[in-house]
């Protein structure tokens, strides 16, 4: 039998299919007996003539097998067909066909399947079950019938399979998938695999649908986890309507997508290799990464975080490299009582003159610029050096990042509101929950777990309300987000860009980028600079608009980014 498939015979036939002649009437296990010996080899010629012991001569042995009897939609299952022996026959031909409610979401891989003489020859089929448009909230049927003529033991055979139900109605439930190295995601309705994944190392599962609650919470490589949907009170699911989950990359959790960020004057970014481009403004060494101890042309990155002056990236195996103006510490991350040498990050975001980054077991660690305790994540109100984060923004005294069940804690220099969401015009109060943040100069802005956008702090230019754009209106749903100096950038959800906020360098006007955009460009990445911006293009190219100051707009002209689809939509 083959190693992981069960026998439908003892699944389905409960006996074995080729029960030969012993299962012939008593009287008949004499005669065939007696038909051994050469006395009575006439006798024996004569009766077979009209008893059935040429069915033991002719019948052939045949077993059938399957890796599984319930297949979920969108799923695969096989079936070994495997033939022993003949007797007399030369071959005999297999057909197959679907019978059942839900036959017709049933795909065979062959119609027929052909068995020769002996003793190894086996065929494989598959049975693919189609997504159904209509979710079904009961278990559907079908089968296959195997049939290989009268004379043989399949003859009637029949393998029963369920479809099992998947109507969002009958919540909770769970949602199966496979993240594979190639960063693809396999769908099947039971759970999540996490595998094989050489460079990404923790995820995130959450839903955009207001009407879900969804568990938040970090996954990491080799874990196995279920994801537990339900509806909120008094909401309700149409029959037939699709709910989305997400699932995203942690380290990348800010920047979704793609490693691009901005500082004052400059960019950096993930190239296509892994490796790092910088561009623009190089006065205080900050777009040459080599000059960072242990970094070469060749060294491959993860994610990457740009202040003012500085930069902080997360190399291959996990831990950090500096670079840039190291005036206040930004670039010694060991300066941090809670980082050493061996230390493994998963998500960074740089600012004025501090860098805060998010380490392997969820907790966060800051260095650089302490004057006004943005270094100091405990000083936020219910936070300590246990509280785990999803996502992390550093702006030029504070700081922002998403807690583990979602929800905002800000720490630093306190005025024009910048470290208070709750002084947000969009409406956030302690329970709001959180998948992205951002901090700029004197304002924040972050996506609600709804897709919406708030932001507080500074207003003066605008900067804290997306409505300003003309792209926007309050129901716009986003999934990425940056901050400037003095405007906001925002991916919406069909991948198109808004912004908002101080225009006077043309940052918050895509379509002024020399790199060729319109209002219906799509992207994956978009990083806020001093007075600029920078964007990844969904074929990993990159546009900039705003101050062309240090060419802070003019990419690299070989560059493309390392694209990762880190959220996926079920």
């Amino acid at each position: 039998m083959p190693q992981g498939r069960s026998a439908i015979n003892q699944t389905f036939l409960k006996e074995p299919l080729n029960k030969s002649i012993q299962d012939l009437p008593r009287g008949f296990h004499k005669v065939h007996t007696a038909c051994r010996t050469a006395a009575a080899a006439l006798v024996c010629a004569l009766l077979c003539l009209l008893l059935p012991c040429h069915v033991a001569a002719q019948q052939p042995m045949v077993e059938v097998f399957t890796d599984r009897t319930v297949i979920p939609e969108g799923s695969t299952a096989s079936i070994l067909i495997k033939a022993a022996s003949f007797g007399n026959a030369n071959s005999i031909t297999v057909n197959l066909m679907l019978s059942g409610r839900d036959r017709e979401r049933a795909v065979l891989s062959a119609r027929a399947a052909e068995l020769t003489a002996g003793s190894t020859t086996e065929r494989q089929l598959t049975v693919s079950v189609a997504d159904n448009q209509e979710r079904q909230s009961e278990a559907e049927t079908f089968s296959i019938m195997l049939n290989g003529g009268t004379n043989t033991a399949l003859s009637s055979t029949v393998l029963n399979f369920t479809i099992p139900p998947n109507d969002l109605s009958v919540m909770p439930k769970t949602l199966e998938g496979v993240l594979r190295s190639d960063r693809t995601i396999s769908l099947k309705p039971e759970r999540f695999t996490i595998a094989d994944l050489q460079d990404t190392k923790t995820f995130v599962v959450s839903s955009l649908d207001s009407r879900i609650n969804v568990q938040t919470f970090i996954i990491t490589v080799q874990d196995s986890f279920s994801v537990l949907l339900s509806l909120k009170e008094g909401k309700t699911a149409a029959v037939g309507e699709t709910l989305n989950l997400t699932i995203s990359h942690l380290d990348i959790f800010s920047r979704n997508g793609a490693g691009i960020s901005a500082g004052e004057g400059h960019n950096c970014a993930i190239k296509e290799d892994g490796t790092m481009a910088c561009w623009g403004d190089s006065r205080s060494n900050q777009t040459n990464p080599s000059s960072s101890q242990g970094v070469n042309q060749n060294t491959r990155f993860l994610a990457v975080g740009a202040g003012d002056f500085h930069n902080c990236a997360i190399k291959e195996d996990g831990t950090m490299a500096c670079w840039g103006r190291s005036a206040e510490g930004q670039t010694s991350p060991t300066s941090s009582p809670q980082v050493n040498q061996n230390t493994r990050f998963l998500a960074v975001d740089a600012g004025e003159g501090h860098t805060c980054a998010i380490k392997e077991d969820g907790t966060m660690a800051c260095w650089g610029d302490s004057n006004d305790s943005q270094t100091n994540p405990s000083s936020a109100e219910g936070v300590d050096q246990n509280t785990r984060f999803l996502a992390v923004g550093a702006g030029e005294h504070h700081s922002c990042a998403v807690k583990e069940d979602g929800t905002m804690a800000c720490w630093g220099l306190s005025s024009s509101g910048r470290t208070n969401p709750r002084r947000s015009p969009q409406g956030v109060d302690q329970n709001t929950r959180f998948f992205a943040v951002s901090a700029g100069r004197r304002h924040s802005c972050a996506v609600k777990e709804d897709g919406t956008m708030a932001c507080w702090g500074e207003s003066t230019g605008n900067q804290t309300n997306p409505s300003s754009s003309p792209q926007v209106n309050q129901n716009t749903r986003f999934f990425a987000v940056s901050v400037g100096e003095k405007h906001t950038c925002a991916i919406k959800e069909d991948s198109t860009m808004a912004c908002w906020g101080n225009p006077n360098f043309f940052q918050t006007d895509p379509t002024r980028s020399p790199q060729g955009v319109s209002r219906n460009t799509r992207f994956l990445a978009v990083a806020a600079g001093g007075f600029h911006t920078c964007a990844v293009k969904i074929d990993g190219t990159t546009a900039c608009w705003g101050s062309s100051g240090f060419d802070a707009t003019t990419p690299p002209a070989d560059f493309k980014a390392q694209i990762i689809p880190d959220t996926v939509r079920l």
